[in-house]
């Protein structure tokens, strides 16, 4: 079973079913991760999808599989290479539709397979979302959402961030609902907490879980838990959680038990479970069964 970890790789050696993001800081870490990504996805005869943001960055992807040696009118010819803009993929009218995306891309995932592809293979920049505010303050639970997509069907996909363009805690929050950094910084992680997609469509926690950013997960956690298969959440990963992070926990499966019923927490500690007592947290959180 995929585990939710702080996995790291440096390059764009990514698998069927990862989820990634790449926070970069220079042009030549873009350009290296990148090339290796979609080259890789050639290679493995898999559809590859670059949506370039702002659009007139599309033409980047074939400059760096060109000066790699690539080999990309067969590839672009067949319909394995396809380049697009994001603002057109993400937004209609405007204005930005996590269902309508997830459909999509799960539509293209199909389409891959039905045309001999092993599956489907995103790379998308995000800067389109620095004027979409309303779409940033969602993104973290789409993230999730677009987690529990890979973890089930034959779908790879690469987030892409200029880390010049956004704040470290939104950073610590985007890298914290990734299964998979793809970045190369000094220096420790901007958050030690993880969440992603089990294959039996189940969210996972991992990592440690404080009152710094338990807060702003919760949004995420629920609209995530709600669209998984089942109404049940894994925190054998977690190595600590504090009382502001059981709290944060209890108020997602609470806004979870109100729509789909009885929410399972599997996967607990003794530690977990002798703080959920102790914070008589299973006696207000009547809906909730720790495991």
């Amino acid at each position: 079973m995929r585990r939710c970890g702080t996995r790291t790789v440096s390059d764009g050696a990514l698998a069927l079913h990862d989820h990634a993001c790449l926070v970069y800081t220079s042009p030549d870490e873009h350009r290296r991760v990148l090339t290796d990504y979609l080259s890789r996805g050639l290679a493995r005869n898999e559809r590859v999808l670059f949506l370039a943001s702002p659009p007139e960055r599309a033409p980047l992807a074939i400059e760096y599989l060109l000066d790699a040696g690539v080999p990309l009118d067969v590839p672009l010819a067949e319909g394995q290479l396809v380049i697009g803009a994001a603002e057109e993929a993400y937004l209609v009218d405007g204005r930005f539709d996590g269902d309508d995306r997830l459909r999509a891309y799960a539509a293209q995932v199909r389409a891959a397979v039905d045309d001999g592809y092993l599956g489907l293979r995103v790379a998308a920049e995000l800067s389109w979302l620095q004027g979409c505010p309303d779409a940033r303050h969602s993104w973290p639970g789409y993230e999730l959402r677009a987690d529990l997509l890979a973890a089930r069907l034959p779908f790879t996909a690469l987030c892409i961030y200029d880390g010049q363009r956004w704040k470290p805690d939104e950073l610590a929050l985007i890298e914290s609902v990734h299964q998979v950094n793809v970045s190369v910084r000094p220096g420790p992680p901007l958050i030690r907490f993880r969440v992603c997609a089990s294959p039996d469509g189940v969210l996972c926690l991992g990592g440690e879980l404080d009152f710094t950013h338990a807060d702003r997960l919760v949004p995420a956690l629920t609209t995530a838990a709600l669209a998984a298969e089942r109404p049940m959440l894994d925190v054998s990963g977690l190595e600590f959680v504090d009382v502001a992070g059981m709290r944060a926990l209890v108020r997602a499966c609470r806004a979870v038990a109100d729509l789909r019923g009885l929410v399972t927490i599997r996967g607990a500690s003794r530690a977990f479970q002798r703080l959920w007592r102790l914070g008589s947290f299973d006696v207000a959180t009547r809906a909730v069964t720790v495991q």
